[in-house]
Parts: structure tokens; sequence; C-alpha cells
């Protein structure tokens, strides 16, 4: 709600206003929704300064401030350059300095790239038409990591859940063949877009990413 010095607002804004900004004066933890303040807004901007300034009691938590965009971060207020009546951080910086942790909210990574392979059985028949349609029957289901096929379930269970919900780009899967041409088995791959050299793991994305996409699978 745009806050600045214009003319009187009705009173029942004036309520709405009293409310929230006696509600963020008391938050310890300010959330923006992928959205900044207008240059001309003094009150809000003003309260939310405070808000972070406050003095603490013995009770009090430390203020955090988070900007959600399609990454969003948890950043101490006091690591915010001040320019004027401005504060500002730079988006590499608070992901290095990211306290999401502290909020239950971790970063998963893994090696690359996870791998499901769905084996044909070969004592089935198996064919391939001239437009690419495959009929075979699946005998056996490998996940793997990095080439390493995983064998325990709880770690091929989570790999597939990466593979499913996770951010990485997933390769529409392909179809092995044999020497005369008869499928043998199809694969789906995932990995990341732009692994960092030398790593060896990349970031999949955030446990709460990771619901998220899960939950839009789910109703949307």
């Amino acid at each position: 709600m745009q806050s600045s010095f214009k003319s009187r607002p009705p009173s029942f804004v004036e309520e709405i206003q009293r409310d929230l900004r006696a509600t963020t004066m008391q938050a310890n933890h300010i959330i923006l929704m992928g959205y900044s303040l207008p240059q001309d807004d003094v009150t809000y901007r003003a309260f939310f300064s405070a808000s972070c300034q406050r003095p603490k009691g013995p009770t009090d938590k430390q203020v955090r401030c988070t900007v959600i965009g399609n990454l969003w971060t948890l950043s101490d207020p006091k690591r915010f350059a001040v320019e004027g009546n401005y504060s500002q951080i730079e988006f590499t910086q608070a992901m290095k300095e990211n306290e999401m942790a502290s909020l239950g909210d971790y970063s998963i990574g893994t090696t690359y790239p996870l791998k499901l392979r769905h084996a044909a059985a070969m004592d089935k028949p198996r064919t391939i038409s001239a437009e690419g349609r495959v009929e075979m029957t699946i005998g056996a289901v490998e996940i793997s990591a990095a080439g390493s096929v995983l064998e325990d379930k709880t770690e091929r269970n989570i790999a597939l859940y990466l593979m499913l919900y996770g951010s990485w780009q997933y390769d529409g899967g392909r179809i092995e063949l044999d020497e005369s041409g008869l499928p043998v088995a199809a694969v789906h791959t995932s990995a990341p877009e732009e692994p960092t050299p030398g790593q060896g793991f990349e970031i999949v994305g955030s446990v709460s990413s990771l619901y998220s996409q899960h939950y839009n699978s789910l109703t949307l």
C-alpha cells in the first residue's frame, strides 16, 4: 500500500495503515514479495528502517529481511549498503550470506547427472517403428548419480525426488538401442545447465522450492 505524502486517504485506509505500521514495527522478519518501495514512499521506508534499527530487548530476536524474486534469501539488514535514505544488497552477496537455514530451509546439492533407466526385459518382444514409437516390457529400473547405481532405497527415493522437483534440466528422455536396432532401455537424465568446473556437485534447489514444485504438481 503506497503511503507517500499525497491527499489525505479515507479513514478506513488510515486505520489499515496504522495497524500495518504497528505490526511491522514489531516484526522480526520482513518479507518483500519481489517489489521495492516507490522512491516517494516516505512513511513506509521510515518504519521499515525503524523496525530494523529498533533497540533490542532481552527477548527480542534479530530482525531479518527477505526479498522474494525467482530465488529468495534471508539477510541481516546490517549487511545492506546504505546510500542516503536507501539500502541495498547485491544478490550474489545475499546468496553467500543467506541465513535461510535458520528457518529450516537448506540448499540441496548432489553429484550429477541423475539418471533414471528403464531396462527392457530381454525375453519379451521389443519393437521400434519407423516413426520412433517404442514398445517394450520394463524388466528392471536403475537410478544412478554420476554414473554410480544407487542401491539403497532411501537414496533412490531422494534422487528421484530431486529429478522430479529440482531445478536441473531434463533432457526429455532417450532410447538406447542394441546392435540390431532394437530398444534395450529408456533413459531419463537430469543435469545442471551450467556446472561449475572442478566442483563435482551442484545445487538442485532449496528444500522450500522442492516442496513448492511438489505442491504445484499436485494442485495446478
